[in-house]
Parts: structure tokens; sequence; C-alpha cells
């Protein structure tokens, strides 16, 4: 795992220090817990207990068949993408560095499948671009996001549909308090939705604020609608049973496949959405998690 060890280290800057190890101790905690959470520290195959990628596993129907409730933000990519990134040599240097792969051909697919455009990029709250970010920063946030998060969720829950497995899928899109249109609908945001914290207990002491303050009732209506769907899901193994008036929650299947959307700029705070996001891009890693990607 040297390798891995030195990946972590010059990520976060430690891999000049005289001790790395001590290095890594004294960082303040949300430095080491970013990289610590981001695609550099990836599962490896180790012949012990990972025998197998887990895109492989899931191929082979190697995995405990049990229903899920399964999904991502909007933006989750936003939380992991770099601030340094304004060219296309330093996008494929990003890629290389991050471990999302080192093969040359799917460099090239991959600046295809993710363009420098960052009206298709992510956070969709960010407009344009933001010199201070990177002016790659959209792009480099898609991608991270998809191979990460919306990639592996997509494939899961075709896998559990061919296997005749439920799985409920959603895609929440809202903004809590104190987050910045940076980042949008970021990792974690959902959260203090599904625990219904509208009191926003233990942000202060990570020194953040209530994801509830100074935000509609819909926001609050919301939290109540995905607690219920959690807590039906978990003693009935359906979602549906919640309770609260809402759209029908159906099951994934592959012939049609939907997500659930969350969203408060809606009246229902809900709607499905066909599963067709950035098709190709995540076709591509789909198809090859397991032989270019290594995952």
């Amino acid at each position: 795992y040297q390798t891995q060890y030195n990946a972590v280290t010059n990520a976060t800057g430690c891999g000049n220090s005289t001790d790395t190890l001590q290095c890594l101790r004294e960082l303040p905690f949300e430095t080491l817990n970013s990289v610590l959470n981001s695609s550099i520290t990836s599962n490896d195959v180790n012949d012990d207990f990972l025998l197998q990628s887990a895109s492989t596993q899931l191929k082979n129907g190697q995995f405990v068949k049990v229903h899920i409730l399964i999904g991502a933000n909007f933006d989750k990519g936003a939380s992991f993408a770099p601030g340094n990134v304004n060219i296309t040599e330093e996008f494929r240097k990003y890629l290389i560095s991050n471990r999302i792969t080192t093969v040359d051909a799917a460099l090239d697919a991959l600046l295809l499948l993710y363009p420098d455009i960052p009206s298709i990029g992510i956070p969709a709250t960010l407009y344009g671009r933001n010199s201070a970010l990177g002016l790659q920063y959209k792009r480099c946030a898609s991608i991270i996001g998809d191979i990460l998060m919306h990639a592996p969720r997509r494939l899961t829950t075709e896998i559990w549909a061919a296997n005749k497995l439920s799985s409920y899928s959603y895609h929440f899109n809202v903004v809590p308090n104190g987050v910045s249109y940076n980042l949008g609908s970021k990792h974690g945001a959902e959260w203090a939705f599904v625990f219904n914290n509208v009191n926003g207990y233990g942000y202060a002491v990570h020194k953040q604020v209530n994801p509830f303050v100074d935000k509609p009732d819909s926001y609050k209506e919301l939290a109540r609608l995905m607690t219920r769907q959690w807590s039906s899901f978990v003693a009935h193994l359906d979602p549906n049973g919640s309770g609260v008036s809402s759209p029908a929650w159906p099951v994934y299947n592959n012939d049609a496949p939907y997500n659930y959307v969350y969203d408060t700029n809606v009246t229902a705070l809900v709607y499905l959405e066909p599963d067709t996001f950035r098709a190709e891009a995540i076709d591509y890693f789909k198809e090859n998690f397991d032989t270019l990607f290594g995952r």
C-alpha cells in the first residue's frame, strides 16, 4: 500500500515532509477527510478480503441479494474537484494524478466525453467559469462525481433490476443553508433531511450552520417526507408507505429506469427523472470499470 500512502501524502502536501506520518496527524480534519474521501484511496484487490474489483463481483452476481435504497446528489463531484485546473493539459494530468486512469486511450476518450463546456458541467448553480476555482472546475467536478458516485450507482441499480431485486434510486437536488453556489447540492447535502434534523443538531460543533435556517417551509416538509420514506423502507423494504402524500416511487426498471428527484423548487417536492443524464460518459465508465479504471 506504499503507492496509496504516497498518493495521500502528496495530495495533502505532506509528501516532502521529513516525517510524513506526523505531518498527516497534524493536518486539519477537513483537509485529510477530503483526500481520504476522494478516488485517491479507492479499494484495491488484495487477494484476501477483496478478491476481485467491485464491478467484477457485481457483474458476476457475487453480492448479497437484498433490496436497497440508493442514490446521489446532483453536484456530488463538486466536493472533490480540484481548484487549480485551467487548461486541458492540466485536466489530463489531473485524471492521471487522481488515479482515475493512466491508459492513454481512456484519457483520450474521457477528454471527448467530458468536454470543456461549463454549461453542461456541475454544479448547475455555478454559471460560466470562476477563475478562483480553476477555469475547468465544472469539468473536473462532473467527471469525479460520475466515476465515484453516479456511474457506480447506475451500474448497481441496473444489476439489481437484472437480478429481479428491488432498488429505489434517488437524485437529490437541494442546496441547504450555508452551502456556496460553487458547491451546489454537494456531497452530504441530504443528510440533515434524511434524519429530519431541522434544528441542525451537531452542526455548530463542526463550525457549520443549520441547513434549514432562512429557508422556506418546503425544506422542512421535504425533511419530513424523506425521513418517513427512509423509515418505511427500513420497516417494509418499500419507501412508499410513508404516510405522507407524494408521488409513487417506482422500483428501478431497466426497461424504463427512473430516479426519484428531491427538489424544493417543485410543488410536490419530488418528480420522476429518466435515469439517462450523461449517459454516454457513464456508460463508458460502467463498461470499463474493471479493465481501464481498476474499480
